[in-house]
Protein backbone atom coordinates (compact mmCIF):
# COMPACT_ATOMS: atom_id res chain seq x y z
CA UNK A 1 0.00 0.00 0.00
CA UNK A 2 1.32 3.68 -0.74
CA UNK A 3 0.34 7.21 -0.06
CA UNK A 4 0.26 9.50 -3.36
CA UNK A 5 0.85 13.18 -2.67
CA UNK A 6 1.00 15.66 -4.99
CA UNK A 7 2.85 18.94 -3.46
CA UNK A 8 3.46 20.66 -5.97
CA UNK A 9 1.41 23.01 -8.75
CA UNK A 10 4.39 23.68 -11.27
CA UNK A 11 3.93 20.39 -13.67
CA UNK A 12 0.81 18.98 -14.37
CA UNK A 13 0.60 15.03 -13.53
CA UNK A 14 -0.87 12.12 -14.42
CA UNK A 15 -2.13 11.23 -11.07
CA UNK A 16 -4.31 8.58 -12.04
CA UNK A 17 -1.63 6.99 -14.36
CA UNK A 18 1.31 7.21 -11.53
CA UNK A 19 -1.22 5.30 -9.01
CA UNK A 20 -1.25 2.88 -11.57
CA UNK A 21 2.31 2.62 -12.37
CA UNK A 22 2.98 2.38 -8.49
CA UNK A 23 0.54 -0.26 -7.66
CA UNK A 24 1.55 -2.56 -10.37
CA UNK A 25 5.66 -1.88 -9.60
CA UNK A 26 4.52 -2.28 -5.60
CA UNK A 27 2.53 -5.87 -7.44
CA UNK A 28 5.29 -6.75 -8.82
CA UNK A 29 8.14 -6.29 -6.33
CA UNK A 30 6.35 -8.28 -3.72
CA UNK A 31 6.13 -5.02 -1.74
CA UNK A 32 3.47 -5.19 1.13
CA UNK A 33 4.95 -2.72 3.36
CA UNK A 34 3.05 0.95 3.34
CA UNK A 35 5.43 4.06 1.76
CA UNK A 36 5.19 7.44 0.46
CA UNK A 37 5.68 8.94 -2.88
CA UNK A 38 5.42 12.79 -2.45
CA UNK A 39 5.83 15.30 -6.06
CA UNK A 40 7.70 18.38 -4.17
CA UNK A 41 8.83 21.74 -5.87
CA UNK A 42 12.79 22.44 -6.14
CA UNK A 43 12.52 24.66 -3.25
CA UNK A 44 11.68 22.06 -0.95
CA UNK A 45 14.03 19.24 -2.18
CA UNK A 46 16.72 21.79 -2.22
CA UNK A 47 15.94 22.69 1.72
CA UNK A 48 15.62 18.34 2.48
CA UNK A 49 19.16 18.05 0.36
CA UNK A 50 20.56 20.53 2.05
CA UNK A 51 19.64 19.06 5.27
CA UNK A 52 19.98 16.05 5.53
CA UNK A 53 22.79 15.21 3.00
CA UNK A 54 24.53 18.36 2.94
CA UNK A 55 24.51 19.51 -0.56
CA UNK A 56 23.18 22.75 -1.38
CA UNK A 57 21.09 22.24 -4.63
CA UNK A 58 18.33 20.77 -5.61
CA UNK A 59 18.18 17.04 -6.74
CA UNK A 60 15.47 14.67 -8.65
CA UNK A 61 14.67 12.01 -5.95
CA UNK A 62 15.29 11.52 -2.09
CA UNK A 63 14.36 8.60 -0.67
CA UNK A 64 14.40 8.24 3.27
CA UNK A 65 13.91 4.80 4.82
CA UNK A 66 11.00 4.39 7.49
CA UNK A 67 10.96 2.14 10.10
CA UNK A 68 9.16 -0.94 10.16
CA UNK A 69 6.95 -2.15 9.06
CA UNK A 70 6.75 1.71 6.81
CA UNK A 71 8.73 0.88 4.04
CA UNK A 72 9.86 5.21 4.04
CA UNK A 73 9.11 8.15 1.66
CA UNK A 74 10.45 8.72 -1.63
CA UNK A 75 10.47 12.63 -2.49
CA UNK A 76 10.31 13.69 -6.41
CA UNK A 77 11.18 16.99 -7.34
CA UNK A 78 9.03 17.54 -10.45
CA UNK A 79 10.95 20.49 -11.21
CA UNK A 80 14.29 18.89 -11.80
CA UNK A 81 12.96 15.42 -12.93
CA UNK A 82 10.86 17.23 -15.91
CA UNK A 83 13.91 19.68 -16.84
CA UNK A 84 16.20 16.08 -16.83
CA UNK A 85 13.50 14.85 -18.99
CA UNK A 86 13.89 17.74 -21.50
CA UNK A 87 17.33 17.83 -21.34
CA UNK A 88 17.67 13.86 -22.24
Amino acid sequence: MFVLLNQQRKHKTDLKGLRAFLSGLSDALGVRQEFAVALVTDEKIHQLNRSYRGFNKPTDVLSFRGDDPYLGDILISSETAYRQAMNS
